[in-house]
């Protein structure tokens, strides 16, 4: 298993799993795909990752939810990525 946080966490089992999914044989797949260099063998893995998504009717989010977020003027270093995640390490209050 790759180390670092792959573009498909969202759906593997062994990171975030947002749907909430049972371990399956995608997960071994889009493993090896993370940890493969060779382009043609990532386009066959990519492949085979799109075949068992289509198979086993899992609902795949494309795109992040919108979020909308309201501070008062007191809240002091909120940070926003351009995903609107919100960083909470330095705010304070100002009164």
């Amino acid at each position: 298993m790759s180390s670092r946080n792959p573009h498909w966490a969202e759906i593997s089992t062994e990171y975030t799993n947002k749907p909430r999914l049972k371990a399956n044989p995608l997960d071994d797949v889009l493993a090896e795909m993370s940890l493969t260099l060779d382009i043609d063998a990532c386009n066959e893995l990519a492949g085979q990752a799109q075949q068992t998504i289509i198979d086993s009717g899992y609902d795949v989010r494309l795109v992040e939810q919108f979020q909308v977020f309201a501070f008062s003027s007191d809240v002091q270093c909120i940070t926003l990525e351009a995903s609107t995640r919100l960083g909470f390490y330095d705010p304070w209050l100002e009164n």
